[in-house]
């Protein structure tokens, strides 16, 4: 039972994360069905949510390594 709580807790927090930071869903009921469907189907959502955040990660290293190389080019 904790195997699958605790994955579906971090998840439930990435989501309600990203909830709290759009001003304008936070009173819609269907938000927050979202958020704990989200929870519940953890193991699709989770590798998911991972794999966005690694890529947007990698991608903000790429462009500051770039930005680096022009700096030093001037």
């Amino acid at each position: 039972m904790l195997l699958y709580f605790t994955p579906a807790s971090l998840t439930f927090s990435i989501a309600l994360q990203a909830l709290m930071a759009d001003e304008a869903s936070k009173t819609q009921i269907s938000s927050w069905i979202f958020v704990f469907l989200i929870a519940l189907l953890w193991p699709v959502t989770l590798p998911c949510i991972a794999r966005k955040k690694l890529s947007q990660k990698v991608a903000d290293s790429q462009e500051e390594a770039a930005y680096i190389w022009i700096r030093l080019a001037e």
